[in-house]
């Protein structure tokens, strides 16, 4: 996204841009977007791709939880020692269990790459497929999401005792989940002083518990967490928004596994603005290359090449 708005903002000093996995109209704060799927939607669709059963697997799982959690103190000393939390939940520790939960299904299908990878976390190749694997091979769904949980916050790594699920998730302004660290807490703030992003879920064209976040949740957050107030209309005043009028010489590149694809421009092909949608995850037509790579991602860097080279050269049109 900072690629894109550098280059609109501030054409004078930024010649061109590749804007890989750029989802500026749900950082805008736009909740619709016409053909294209909001988050957890994606995340959804992309266990689907490798097992149709899949997405009801986790909804009972999650169901389950649920109906647990409704026992009161019996239940939740059983979801402790079912998902190995160092610390006893409480009524008041769900909605952070279930953003932990619902943020390894999230991450696994962002790095769903062909390989093994440690971007965030040591993760298999196509973690999203292992993901479902276990969905459809599992005892129970309940016995499967906690093995998917593991699979991010202890993938491959020596097994630990028990999970915090304050440490391991840490929760930001977009209820998605930020990076540990200075990381973290640079991209949070970020969220709280220009980009709004309200990542819902409804159970129905997504496989998670119905949760709508309203932008007061936002500004709760970014009070408490940095003593500052978000405009929800800045970012669309000082960029332009959705609106690429003024725009020129980008290319939008996108993955269909990523879950920040849907807020990303899809369809522009014109000689100075170019959508390119491949078959992988997030930004992999970045990542080095690899003998792994779908032909697409391969196909899509190519591309990107070849229009960053004729602007460059200064020609006014797009030569097969």
């Amino acid at each position: 996204m900072l690629s894109a708005w550098l280059r609109i903002r501030y054409p004078n000093v930024c010649s061109m841009a590749l804007a890989s996995s750029a989802p500026i109209k749900m950082a805008n704060g736009y909740l619709k977007f016409v053909g294209s799927p909001p988050y957890y939607e994606t995340v959804t669709n992309t266990l689907k791709h490798y097992g149709e059963q899949c997405p009801d697997i986790t909804r009972r799982a999650f169901s389950e939880i649920l109906e647990l959690s409704s026992r009161g103190e019996e239940g939740f000393k059983l979801i402790s020692k079912l998902f190995s939390l160092c610390k006893p939940l409480t009524t008041a520790d769900m909605e952070q269990f279930i953003l932990w939960i619902q943020t390894s299904f999230g991450t696994l299908a962002q790095l769903n790459y062909p390989y093994p990878s440690n971007f965030l976390a040591p993760l298999p190749a196509y973690p999203a497929k292992v993901a479902c694997d276990i969905l459809m091979n599992s005892s129970s769904p309940v016995h499967a999401i906690i093995e998917i949980s593991n699979l991010l916050y202890n993938g491959t790594q020596a097994p630990i005792s028990c999970f915090d699920i304050y440490s391991e998730f840490t929760g930001c302004a977009n209820k998605v989940g930020c990076l540990s660290g200075f990381d973290g807490m640079a991209w949070d703030f970020q969220q709280c002083s220009g980009i709004n992003i309200l990542a819902n879920t409804n159970n129905k064209t997504d496989m998670f518990p119905p949760k709508k976040w309203i932008f007061g949740d936002i500004e709760a957050h970014c009070k408490s967490t940095w003593g500052v107030t978000p405009d929800p209309e800045w970012m669309k005043i000082f960029t332009g928004g959705a609106n690429l009028a003024g725009a020129s010489k980008i290319i939008f590149s996108n993955g269909i596994f990523d879950p920040w694809h849907g807020g990303g421009f899809l369809d522009l092909r014109t000689n100075d603005l170019i959508s390119l949608v491949y078959v992988g995850a997030h930004h992999l037509d970045l990542r080095s290359s690899n003998e792994k790579d779908p032909e697409s991602v391969v196909e899509t860097r190519k591309l990107e090449v070849k229009w960053l080279d004729m602007w460059i050269q200064g020609k006014e049109e797009w030569n097969e």
